[in-house]
Formats: C-alpha cells, structure tokens, sequence
C-alpha cells in the first residue's frame, strides 16, 4: 500500500511539472536569460514608469515575442460590472500603455533583445505588471519573474490624498465624508486621465511612421525619375542612382554597409548573409544587375533603351521577391 502511494505521488509530481511552463534560468543551454525590472519600483497615480524585458541568449531567432494587445487594460471587477455607466470607478482604468516598442542589439556571438513599455497605473496598491508572453521553438511558453509595482495616491499639493474622516464620526454622516471624498479621488483622476489620453493621441500624431526597405526602394525611385533619365538619354545618370538606390536597399534588408562595396564584395558577403535557398535563387539576378550597372556607368557601352527599361522592371521586381521573401521567413 505504501509502495503504492509513494509510485502515485511521484507521478502526480511529474504530470504538474510537465504542465508547467518552462522558466529561463541562469546557465540553462536551451531556454535564454529573460530578466525584466520595472523603474521605478514605487510611483503615484497616473505617473509614467518604464517595464523593461531583456532576453539574452545564442538562439534567440526563433523566439516569439508577443506584446500585450490591449493599450488600456481595466481590472476584471470593471469589466464584469454591468452598470459602468453609473458607477464611476469602472471607468477609471488600471493601467494605459503609451510605448512598446523592441530593441534587437544582438551581436555575431550573442543576442541580446529589450522590450521596453512606457505605462501608467491609475488605481492605488501593489501590482504585478502584465507578463510578455515568450514562446521557444517547440512553441513552449518561457515564464520569468515578473515585477510588482506599487502605486500611492497623488501628493498633496495635486490635491489628492487618503483622505480619513474624524474618528468622533458616525452613520449617515461618515458615510457622505466618504463617498464626497471618493468622488473628489474620482474626478481628479478622471482629470489626469483625460490629459493623458490627450497627450497621448498627440505623441501618436507625432511619431515617426517605420517604413520597410521596399517603401525606402520604391520611394527612391519615384523621385529618381527613371523612365525620364532613360528616355533623355541620362545613361550614366540613371545607373548611378538605381546602383546607389538598389545598394541601399540590400544593406537595410540584410544589415550591412553595400554602398562603398565593389560588386564583388557584395556577392560575397550576400553569401553569408542571405538564406541559402534565397541567394541560390536571386543572387546570380543581383550580380548581372550590377556588372550590367558597372560597365554601363564606366561608359564601356551604352545599353539600349529597351534593354535599359527591361533592367528598370527587372529590378523593381527583384526587390519585391526579395522584400516577400524575407517576411515569409
């Protein structure tokens, strides 16, 4: 009977750690360094911290990072209350997320990726922060300690404070200091809140709109003005933009510095660079692009202009399989 109890509980143990998550610990080969912090630890209503993630580790290309979906999160007792309408705690939300945004600083030996938030809480006492879901490879969500926060009221001079009744007070009388006091709490809040959603909605006009390597391609060329350079006879014009233009185009799509290379130099970093599959597929393409570029710009020849506009097309389409190619990877 003994044996058996004992065979039972070393099973139930071992069913409940597989259903865990697994945890990034220190030292451990198959899952990153994930350490996340909160700064500060401690703040007041409505005041911006910043919720920093990093992950550390030798393959972190095939981790999936997923931020939180929600910009403005209310706690569950507000979101089951039917009558939010008339209950003005509901509307007040725990936290606003003004920032996320995803740092890759990772190096040939090394990857290193932060995901920093910039949020405010909006309800007093100690919070966890809402942890970044992180899976591995195999799809197996990697859990760290996520930190706690500790929001206090507003100081006095914002004219927010717990505020406490006489101890001498009673009944209906205490009941009205209380409730004149949460509404004062409320309407300040709902004050700064107000502010800080303008403010925000402003911050989101402002900031900058991240453009792909194709945009910045195709974007180039427009103003290039190809097709006019080819049919003014601006051979040497147009080769030098395209080549320039194109250059740029592989060092933002593949994180290197083309524009000083020969064309030899970049074949030869392309190599190691690009995915087998794609360089097998596309690299013979860019290199008779560019020796066809070369001695043209050289003035060795001078191609026709049909051969020119079938080149302009040519590379236009180039970059498209290229720019597709690498966000189905």
């Amino acid at each position: 009977m003994l044996y058996q109890a004992l065979l039972k509980l070393f099973l139930a143990s071992a069913i409940s750690a597989a259903a865990l998550p697994a945890w990034a610990g220190e030292g451990d080969a198959d899952y990153p360094i994930i350490k996340a912090a909160v700064n500060p630890a401690t703040s007041t209503v409505g005041s911006v911290v910043e919720y920093r993630v990093t992950i550390s580790g030798k393959n972190l290309k095939d981790l999936e990072i997923v931020k939180p979906g929600m910009d403005v999160f209310y706690p569950e007792s507000a979101k089951a209350d039917k009558n939010r309408k008339d209950n003005p705690a509901s509307l007040v939300p725990l936290y606003i997320i003004h920032e996320a945004r995803k740092e890759d600083r990772s190096t040939s030996d090394l990857g290193y990726v932060m995901l920093i938030m910039k949020m405010s809480y909006y309800r007093t006492g100690k919070h966890t922060l809402p942890e970044i879901s992180i899976f591995g490879k195999d799809r197996v969500r990697i859990a760290y300690r996520v930190p706690e926060l500790e929001i206090k009221s507003i100081n006095d001079k914002s004219e927010l404070a717990d505020i406490e009744p006489p101890l001498d007070l009673s009944g209906n009388h205490f009941r009205l200091i209380i409730l004149a006091a949460a509404l004062i709490a409320l309407t300040l809040i709902a004050v700064v809140l107000v502010k800080e959603i303008r403010r925000r909605r402003n911050l989101r006009l402002e900031t900058p709109v991240i453009v792909s390597p194709l945009e910045i391609f195709l974007g180039s060329l427009e103003k290039l003005g190809p097709e006019r350079l080819i049919s003014d006879g601006k051979i040497e014009e147009y080769v030098l933009g395209i080549s320039m233009i194109f250059r740029k185009f592989l060092s933002l799509s593949y994180r290197i510095d083309a524009a000083e290379m020969t064309s030899d130099e970049i074949d030869f970093l392309l190599k190691r660079v690009m995915p087998s599959a794609a360089y097998e597929r596309h690299g013979g393409e860019i290199m008779n692009f560019f020796h066809l570029w070369d001695i043209s710009k050289f003035a060795e020849f001078t191609p026709p202009v049909e051969m020119l506009l079938i080149n302009l097309e040519q590379a236009t389409r180039l970059a498209v399989n290229l720019h597709n190619g690498k966000e189905n990877e």
